[in-house]
């Protein structure tokens, strides 16, 4: 008898966790982004194209080229918000660019008021630091990419 209970029990637990585990999978998302300039993410630079952009963790993301050549993953440990009414509450993909260069910044998933921002890599730092330099400090521009 207690064997069966125990059985049970860990048949019933298994099916929480497989339930509870599906939910969060529909709930991260998955979209998809045509990038036309070559990006920075973690120190590791990505051509130019078509990439998946799915949610890993609610503080990491997977970046992935259409053809599964490059795969990154992110963190996105600080979340940014916007005006609740903007009409700019899109899925969308926010670079900063400094110069010919594009570091990955936020990520926004799901119409949603709120994004996630990546902590900033040595490769952005310095690049930010250059355009101080030689552009009396001057910010980076932010590019928008809108996902699909």
């Amino acid at each position: 008898m207690k064997k069966q209970i125990i059985g049970t029990l860990t048949v019933l637990s298994l099916f929480f966790v497989l339930a509870v585990t599906s939910v969060q999978a529909q709930q991260r998302g998955t979209l998809k982004a045509h990038i036309p300039f070559a990006f920075s993410v973690n120190e590791q630079t990505l051509e130019a194209g078509d990439y998946t952009i799915s949610r890993l963790t609610e503080n990491s993301i997977v970046i992935e080229s259409a053809d599964g050549r490059h795969r990154v993953i992110a963190q996105v440990p600080r979340t940014v918000s916007t005006n609740p009414n903007a009409a700019q509450n899109l899925e969308k993909l926010v670079f900063h660019q400094y110069g010919d260069q594009y570091f990955l910044a936020q990520v926004w998933m799901i119409r949603a008021t709120d994004g996630r921002e990546l902590n900033r890599s040595k490769s952005e730092a310095k690049a930010a630091d250059e355009m101080r330099q030689l552009a009396h400090n001057r910010k980076p521009r932010n590019v928008q990419v809108a996902m699909r």
